[in-house]
């Protein structure tokens, strides 16, 4: 149900770099007419110094354009640091959870909280949107202006737990498993979080985090750029494809086992992504010869590799949202999904979802998929009718609308999660 409100308050989105979908929540809050401010760090904005001189290094230019937004405004945009941070902070990435991340995180916090409570944003009252380990600061100081403030989980806090549990079954080490204090105090101070999925619902009412602070709003995906394969030869091999970054956390092991068990005959699967997880390099090794793997694949590749797939797989132990699976469903491809990779897949409509971790399971559907053609063709129509209603635009329209209900209430809770697929 549409929120008709004539007036709609400005809006501020705090992040500190690229990462996934992050640009769609300000271009988002733009489309739907509020006045909207993205407070961030590197954002490619080519007539101003330094990046019009850049115009001179054509490749350079081309990996900065990932930087930006088609719809979204120079002037929306507060580039705190501008790239100089980013780059400052880059050469202590290799130190892990202590480098180059949470440097920079922190640092882009404390700048917008500074800005915040010197009246850079103006006194009028607004809604705070900031991201999971980004903004604790930002959002004590935008509480003390009396704003209402949104906290969005993009990777549930129990995944460190989770990681840390399959990493000594796996015989290797680990780090502790608790999750770090400003983490925690992040979701005590603010007053609502949002959550792309509902697992990371489960997760945080898991820490003791009260349903009616929390918001499902999902993801969405593009329908212009994905479309399903027109036809599919009779003895065209089964390709299940599985795309993303290389790692434990994505499940990329458990799918491994199941498919060197299988071995099904005029069958190929699929990995498209980096490898970011050195820890996931001896099981490439282990089980080399039974899959293909692509390494990175450009954006505008992308459609045509969703295209030469049969049914898409998602084995993650622990995920706050998954867009892939959105682009797959726009694909026309049945979705294999664990429990904790995503709220978009019905089990047994659109595709099938199995107990995370569990291989039987995780076989047992791609089986069925393998063995039943029309089965395949009939999940693959429901996927792309379901991803019919996660569309961007459906996504800037439940946000706008998540503004709306929060502003309107004020810090008050709501009788229970408020659930934005429903709007």
């Amino acid at each position: 149900m549409r929120h008709f409100r004539q007036v709609k308050p400005p809006i501020l989105i705090s992040h500190p770099s690229k990462q996934g979908t992050i640009y769609f929540r300000p271009w988002a809050a733009k489309r739907e007419g509020f006045p909207t401010r993205f407070a961030t760090g590197l954002y490619y904005q080519p007539e101003r110094w330094p990046y019009s001189w850049l115009r001179r290094m054509p490749k350079l230019e081309r990996i900065l354009a990932r930087r930006k937004i088609e719809g979204l405004d120079s002037e929306n945009v507060v580039s705190f640091g501008g790239p100089w941070i980013e780059f400052l902070c880059r050469p202590l990435r290799p130190f892990g959870f202590l480098g180059g991340a949470i440097w920079y995180d922190a640092i882009h916090d404390a700048l917008v909280a500074r800005a915040i409570r010197r009246g850079g944003f103006g006194s009028e009252k607004r809604i705070f949107h900031g991201f999971q380990n980004s903004c604790l600061r930002s959002m004590i100081e935008a509480k003390k202006r009396g704003w209402p403030t949104l906290l969005e989980i993009t990777l549930p806090p129990c995944m460190r737990k989770i990681m840390h549990e399959e990493r000594l079954r796996l015989g290797l080490k680990s780090a502790s498993g608790e999750i770090p204090k400003r983490e925690l105090q992040e979701i005590e101070v603010a007053d609502y979080t949002v959550h792309q999925s509902q697992f990371s619902v489960r997760c945080l009412e898991s820490l003791g985090a009260k349903r009616e602070r929390m918001i499902h709003l999902p993801m969405g995906g593009d329908m212009h750029r994905f479309s399903p394969r027109a036809t599919r030869a009779e003895g065209d091999p089964f390709v299940v494809l599985c795309l993303g970054q290389m790692q434990l956390r994505k499940g990329i092991h458990h799918l491994l086992e199941v498919w060197s068990e299988w071995r099904p005959r005029n069958a190929r699967l699929l990995f498209v992504g980096a490898c970011t997880d050195p820890d996931i390099r001896p099981f490439l090794q282990r089980y080399e010869g039974c899959f293909e793997w692509r390494g990175y694949a450009p954006a505008d590749e992308l459609p045509d590799i969703y295209r030469s797939a049969d049914v898409f797989v998602v084995p993650s132990l622990a995920e706050g949202g998954v867009n892939v699976i959105y682009e797959a469903m726009a694909s026309g491809l049945p979705c294999v999904v664990s429990d904790r990779s995503g709220s978009a897949v019905v089990d047994g409509a659109n595709g099938f979802v199995f107990p995370t971790g569990d291989r039987v399971a995780l076989r047992r559907a791609l089986e069925a998929l393998y063995k039943d053609r029309e089965l395949r063709g009939r999940m693959g129509m429901a996927a792309l009718e379901r991803a019919r209603i996660f569309r961007w635009e459906d996504f800037s329209r439940r946000l706008g609308v998540m503004y709306m209900k929060v502003f309107d209430a004020n810090g008050t809770s709501f009788p229970n999660v408020l659930d934005m697929t429903d709007e």
